[in-house]
């Protein structure tokens, strides 16, 4: 299991701001955290993302109102497992303050490229440069080899990236890109093509690149080129810098700042209430901590543990428990956290937790028991009733039934069937670019060419835009054989993925399985 929610035997210091799992880092920790990572990646060849996080993503990602279907669902996915994130926003700094967990400061892009260019030159450590306009670009790769003598540049590309449409099964860009970066052997790849285009490029990349660490800036690059100017120091330090950049071109930014500051005190004002509520009526219980305990069972020939969490499991309790956690985490096998009793969780153990779920691989952790109503209204507030919804069962029984007879499987698989001359292919699991690499297209299409198809997507979790590419490439097979292919059973995510990635008109999408095939099976009698 690769724990990134536990550093050094240490646990994790970061707080969950409206979904995202925010790292508690100054800048000096943040550069010496990135060239640990250089060096992990010596032994363990595991390519790492770093992530910032402004109001700017936030809004971008989500809806108004919590509880609601993300507004970029595959933009949140890849945030959350993301190795390293940052703050670039003193709003967020401001309401991490607010929800009891600080953050210690803000990481500006702008701030942090610089500073790892400096550090660079010490560690002898290669940058690329991706993205941005060319010309813009080279200069802000001429202004870091000015003010770093000695850095090594090896290499800049501003190339044209492609996330929506028909198109986004085309490999003819990437695979030449992603050969020239690994020819460069960069240990650090600054990637500038504003969100969430870097971080989706990254991701249907990320098992080709043989890169270390792979950091999202934004528009960073005409920062250090000058062709977009910083706000003066005490105005980046109050928060202020916003101001600036919107006194700069008004024009096209003040739907960003007006609305999007807008959003994101709609989102925030409910947590701040919930929390200011709940320290009210908790407070004499604060002082008397419920103390946790685990239980190992058998079931079947399978060993598992369940972790009973108390009722207030607040940043204090986390830190006071991280050792005996990390413990049975680190343990692998089956884990149960039993949150029936769980009234109040703060945002660094939801943190924790949300770390620990998107790194948890083939081992199952899972909770029972999600019932409590100020537990339910304070995920929802906090964005992450999503994260916890996918792994929450009723009951021990019936995870362990589950696991038993293989219904709980990360990995994408599908089943295919033959009803009334129309083939119907059942997916399950997460479709995503490491799946994507394991599927044997030419078997598929020889088990459905002879029929219509329906593809019933009831059972998929989650598809990203790599994971688009497997629809597209039976969308495209079909209309060479002149058969129709039609989608059904789309959750709301894998809908709203389809919507962002414009991909929604190019398929027929039905709401039921069973009168589509009906349907199909008539036309084809």
């Amino acid at each position: 299991m690769n724990h990134q929610a536990i550093r050094n035997g240490k646990p994790v210091d970061a707080s969950m701001i409206l979904g995202l799992p925010i790292d508690n880092l100054s800048m000096e920790e943040t550069v010496d955290n990135i060239f640990t990572m250089i060096d992990q990646f010596k032994t363990d060849n595991s390519p790492r993302l770093i992530g910032s996080v402004n109001v700017d993503n936030l809004v971008m990602t989500h809806s108004w109102l919590p509880g609601k279907t993300p507004r970029h669902p595959e933009m949140l996915d890849i945030l959350r497992s993301a190795d390293l994130i940052n703050a670039d926003g003193m709003p967020l700094v401001w309401l991490s303050k607010l929800l009891g967990a600080p953050l210690k400061q803000r990481v500006a892009g702008a701030d942090l490229v610089p500073a790892l260019c400096k550090a660079a030159v010490k560690h002898d450590a290669r940058v690329f440069l991706l993205g941005g306009q060319q010309e813009v670009t080279n200069k802000a790769a001429e202004k870091l080899l000015n003010d770093n003598p000695g850095l090594q540049i090896c290499g800049i590309a501003t190339p044209f990236v492609n996330i929506e449409g028909k198109n986004l099964d085309d490999d003819k860009n990437d695979l030449p890109l992603v050969e020239e970066i690994n020819q460069a052997r960069p240990d650090i790849l600054f990637i500038g093509f504003g969100n969430p285009k870097q971080l989706i490029w990254f991701q249907r990349n990320r098992d080709r690149l043989n890169v270390p660490v792979s950091i999202g800036v934004g528009g960073t690059f005409d920062f250090i080129a000058g062709n977009v100017k910083r706000a003066p120091l005490w105005m980046q330090n109050n928060g202020l810098e916003w101001i600036f950049r919107f006194t700069q071109d008004p024009k096209r930014l003040w739907k960003r700042y007006v609305v999007g500051l807008a959003k994101f005190g709609v989102m925030s004002l409910p947590l701040i209430v919930n929390r200011t509520f709940k320290n009210v009526k908790n407070e004499q219980s604060l002082s008397e901590r419920d103390s946790i305990h685990v239980e190992s069972f058998m079931h079947e020939g399978i060993s598992h543990r369940v972790i009973s969490l108390p009722k207030i499991t607040d940043g204090s309790w986390y830190e006071d428990n991280a050792v005996f956690l990390r413990y049975h985490i680190n343990q692998g096998g089956p884990l149960i956290f039993d949150i029936s009793e769980v009234e109040q969780m703060d945002a660094k153990t939801m943190a924790f937790i949300g770390r620990v779920l998107t790194k948890a691989g083939e081992n199952p952790i899972q909770f029972t028991r999600l019932d409590n109503p100020a537990f339910i209204r304070s995920l929802k507030l906090n964005r992450v009733n999503d994260l916890f919804d996918r792994h929450v069962f009723s009951s021990t029984p019936e995870f362990l039934n589950a696991l038993t007879n293989k219904k709980i499987s990360p990995n994408f698989h599908y089943t295919q069937s033959v009803e009334n001359n129309v083939s119907v292919i059942n997916l399950f699991g997460r479709l995503d670019y490491a799946e994507m690499r394991q599927i044997d297209f030419d078997k598929l299409f020889n088990d459905t060419s002879s029929n219509p198809t329906v593809m019933d997507l009831s059972g998929l979790e989650f598809v990203d835009s790599s994971g688009l590419v497997f629809f597209i490439k039976f969308k495209k097979y079909f209309d060479e054989i002149n058969l129709s292919l039609t989608l059904s059973n789309l959750n709301p995510v894998t809908q709203q993925i389809f919507k962002i990635t414009r991909l929604n008109k190019l398929f027929e999408i039905e709401k039921d399985t069973v009168k589509t095939v009906a349907r199909l099976g008539a036309v084809n009698a």
